[in-house]
Order: C-alpha cells, then structure tokens, then sequence
C-alpha cells in the first residue's frame, strides 16, 4: 500500500505495540515509528507535552519521509489529545500521503487485567490507565475492538477496513451525456466539546483544519460543473456546503434525510455516566459501532438507511438529463446508500468508507436506475472519470 500511513492510537495495554509489530510485518516493506522509542532518546527523559509534542511531530516527518521511498509508516502512541493527533496527521496529508487512524479500544477491566501481566518495565501505573479509560474518545478515526480476538484477527481487520478504504470500484470511463452523477462529500474534520460526553449534533463543530480539507476540494467540485447542491442540516455538512457552493453561487438546499444517526435520548450525558449506568460495552458500542445498538423510541439503522436511500432517488429523478448533484453528508449516511446500491447486506456496511472531507461518486442511468459507483473516498475525481461530453 504507497503512499499511505498508518497510526494507531489507544489507551496503554490496549495492544498497540503487538498490532504495529503485526502490521509491520504483514505489510512490508513497513517501518514502526513508536512515539514511546521516540521519547527515549532524550536525557533527561521526562513525560512532559513539549518532549511527548515534539516526538509526535518528529514521528510525521519520518513517516512522510518512508513512504517517499515506498514503505509504510506505522505509528502508536496514546494519542488522547485530538488536537495533536490532528496536527500529526496533518503534516503527513500535507505531504501526500493518506492516513488510516485506528483506535484500539477493550473494556478497562480488560485492560488492567493485561497490564499486570506485562513485563515490570512496561507496566503502566493502575490509576493511570483507569483515568485515561475514564476521560477516553474512542470516536476518533476507526474503532477496533482488541478484547475477545488474538493479535493476527486485528491485524486482518486493520487490512482489510484499508483496503475498502482505498479501492475504486470499476466503471465505465465514459457515459452518456444524459447519465446523472451523484457526488457525496463528507464535511471536513469535526470535533464536539473537550469534556467526553456524547455531544449534541449542534455540539460538532469543524475544526481549522476540516476547513483547509473542505477549501481543497473547491476545485474538484468547480470541475465536477454541479447543477444542485443538497446538505444534511447538520451544522458542520451546512459550513461545508456553503464552503463550496459560494464560488459557484449555487443555492444550497437541506434534507434532514441525509443526517447520521444519533441517539437523542443520550444526548449531552457524559460518558462516565453512561458507564456507570450502561456499562463500558455499551459506550464502546455507541461512540464506534452505533448501528449494533437498538433502542426504544430510537431510530433504527434499517430505517436510516431507508431516508437516505429515498433522498438519493428523489434528488436524481429531480435531475435534469446529465444533472450533476452534490450530496453533503456524513459516512455513516454514505455507507448505507453504498450498501444498499451494490446489494450488500447492511452488516456489510463498514466495508465501504468515506473520510472527511473526501468524495465518493456515483454513476445513475437515464432512466433513475443505479449503474455503479465510479470512484471512492477519494480527494480528486480521478482520471478518466467524465462525462463523454468532459467536465
């Protein structure tokens, strides 16, 4: 896999060290970056934020600079702090090179129980891990769960959750000038408040750099020549739709169909309180695996896949012949439309994805009938890609 890198993050004796020794070796040519091994080479050698910041930085760059000839990086740290975690990440994508962020997650009792078992010279102090466990956003890039599974099925899930992530589904290069496309963009990164709790959709703000992510796509969509462009009502999809319909002076119009799915009942609790009263699989399941989690008065995934489905096709058979449209929207909306088109089970759903501020287009007939999907999760429509009349 060129030009991509890894990063691992999660909780101390969650299995990060064991996972990038596995990766490492299942995708060689790979080199590990341990921002810990990193650390170490300072005297005096002190867990402060400047030392741990500056190993953080110093990992992106190397990273960049190993896969320029070829091999794949592979960092893991802790990665509690966001902020940073995103400054790592934005230094590698600065550079070219795609990120794939995985946080390992297990229940805290899992954890501990791992942790007396470590030899003396790794083992982390108790306290430590239970607080980190109790402050812990596991909705940061993708969710593994490392409890119940050995080293080498993680691994599996990791390679295989990549290799959905990067594909391109193949497609005819050209279609007719009456086929319509359908281009859904994720809004850029977004974060909710600081405190862990499960925030209100209005609590999800985007961040500096999803902006940058949204302004380098202005092109692309300038290019794509949209004839309507529609924006879940979210806060963050609405920012990102008038990021870009402004240059075109397209007029953006909401559906409340392509919202992701939340649990309102849940809404503004914190997530310690959640443990305590729902238990660590649940708030592990809610932040990373929602759809597994069905609840009274609560919108099913079954039901949200079937709204968006039904945007998708209204918005296209409003379309003119040869209508361009520009979906808004979130992955997990996205993902379901995907499963739904190629007739994969909803189960299958986290085999497609869509990154921030990234594209995925498909390809619908003259007659409103789905063709295929042309191009995923992708920054750039690629080459080839257009209408026979060009773009």
């Amino acid at each position: 896999m060129r030009n991509r890198a890894v990063i691992l993050r999660g909780v101390p004796g969650v299995g990060k060290t064991s996972v990038a020794l596995g990766l490492r070796e299942r995708l060689s040519p790979a080199i590990r970056l341990s921002i810990d091994t990193i650390r170490y080479f300072a005297t005096p050698r002190q867990l402060t934020d400047a030392q741990l910041l500056a190993a953080k930085r110093g990992a992106a760059h190397l990273a960049v600079e190993y896969a320029r000839i070829g091999m794949l990086p592979i960092i893991d740290s802790v990665f509690e702090d966001r902020l940073v975690l995103g400054e790592t990440v934005g230094i590698i994508e600065r550079a070219g090179v795609k990120v794939d962020v995985y946080t390992l997650t297990a229940p805290t009792a899992v954890i501990l129980e791992r942790n007396e078992h470590r030899d003396w010279s790794i083992r982390q102090n108790a306290d430590r891990i239970m607080d980190l466990a109790g402050r812990w956003r596991p909705d940061v890039g993708r969710a593994i769960h490392t409890d119940g599974t050995v080293v080498e099925e993680v691994v599996d899930a990791i390679v295989e959750d990549m290799k959905g992530r990067s594909r391109i589904v193949a497609g005819p290069a050209t279609w007719s000038t009456d086929a319509k496309a359908v281009l859904w963009v994720r809004h850029g990164l977004a974060v909710g408040p600081p405190e862990p709790v499960y925030p209100r959709d209005d609590q999800i703000a985007m961040t500096e750099q999803g902006i940058n992510q949204v302004l380098a796509l202005r092109r692309e969509i300038s290019l794509y020549r949209p004839t309507s462009l529609i924006s879940s009502p979210s806060a963050r999809a609405i920012q990102t739709a008038e990021l870009l319909a402004s240059p075109l002076g397209i007029e953006v119009r909401q559906d409340w169909r392509l919202r992701g799915r939340r649990m309102t009942s849940l809404e503004g609790s914190t997530l310690t309180d959640l443990r305590s009263r729902l238990g660590d699989d649940f708030v592990s399941l809610l932040v990373s695996r929602g759809e597994e989690i069905a609840a009274d008065g609560e919108e099913t995934v079954g039901e949200a896949q079937a709204r968006v489905t039904e945007s998708v096709a209204e918005a296209v058979r409003a379309a003119p012949p040869g209508g361009r449209i520009v979906l808004i929207s979130h992955e997990g909306p996205h993902n379901w439309a995907c499963a739904a088109y190629v007739g994969a089970s909803l189960s299958a759903f986290r085999d497609f994805a869509l990154d921030h501020g990234r594209m995925s287009l498909m390809l619908f007939g003259e007659t409103n009938e789905f063709v295929t999907i042309l191009a995923m999760n992708t920054q750039h429509l690629p080459a080839g890609l257009v209408p026979a009349g060009g773009i």
